[in-house]
């Protein structure tokens, strides 16, 4: 998919084999490849849908520099506006998926076309600077820990696997690290650019921040089903926004249950949701 500058993103197309144009789609984007959100999609197309699934930019065979949130609402907005334009579109469109896939939703609800009818966010927030600078204070573990995953994630799953079992030595002794911008140096291996971005601009209300905070869809957004758990980093912003779109008079409803960040239960129950 060609975005307007020129980047192309890969996508996968999911769909029955038999009359398959014109069905309802659902869209997900995710920066953690095709093959996890692949299963999902099988799954619904099993059941009547098109599922078409985006590897974020800079991410899994797609182009461009992966920069966290900052290309989201553009590359976002760019991706429906193709799907329009497909000869197997037919006029509604489903969002769903957790946590980063969560924001991708979030991203492109304040204007979005029409044929947006529904949306699935899962353990998300729409302002993901809440999660890495909470209360102004910089979230050190939060930040290392994505850092760590994201930067070895392409790799082939053997060695990913291979690496698990260090991963809790791996964070106490780059949280020691003094400064603070060579601590993603110790972890990774090298110098991560959007951490150092994000030591550079402290505090969620830095300007840096105001373009990735998508809570203005909240007044715009088309009907909801959140799914959240109690044990949850996100579930303290995932209830602020389910309180601010009911009392925008939006559509939304949410599920809470015994879940921590990524478990079975949870995924389940978005799924069910979707």
């Amino acid at each position: 998919i060609t975005m307007p500058d020129g980047v192309v993103l890969a996508a996968d197309r999911y769909y029955p084999t038999a009359s398959p144009d014109g069905l309802p789609l659902l869209l997900t984007r995710t920066p953690y490849g095709r093959k996890i959100e692949g299963l999902l999609a099988r799954i619904f197309a099993e059941r009547g849908y098109q599922v078409l699934v985006v590897s974020c930019r800079g991410t899994f065979d797609s182009g461009g520099d992966w920069l966290p949130f900052q290309n989201e609402r553009a590359d976002g907005r760019a991706v429906l506006a193709w799907v329009a334009e497909q000869p197997w579109f037919g006029d509604r469109v489903g969002l769903f998926g957790a946590s980063y896939v969560g924001l991708t939703q979030w991203s492109v609800l304040d204007g979005a076309p029409d044929y947006v009818k529904a949306w699935a966010p899962t353990v998300t927030s729409s302002y993901f600077a809440d999660l890495f600078y909470p209360g102004n204070s910089f979230a050190l573990e939060n930040s290392l820990t994505w850092i760590d995953g994201l930067a070895h994630q392409e790799k082939p799953f053997l060695r990913q696997l291979l690496r698990m079992p260090g991963a809790q030595k791996r964070m106490a002794k780059a949280a020691k690290v003094l400064p603070l911008a060579d601590a993603d140096s110790a972890i990774t291996g090298a110098s991560v650019e959007f951490y150092q971005q994000w030591l550079g601009h402290p505090g969620g209300l830095d300007p840096y921040w105001t373009p990735v905070d998508f809570a203005s869809a909240r007044k715009k957004a088309p009907p909801a089903s959140f799914t959240a758990g109690w044990y949850d980093i996100f579930l303290k912003d995932q209830v602020r926004d389910y309180i601010a779109l009911r009392a925008a008079g939006r559509d939304a409803r949410l599920a809470i249950g015994p879940w921590h960040h990524g478990s079975m239960g949870q995924a389940g129950k978005s799924m069910r949701g979707t």
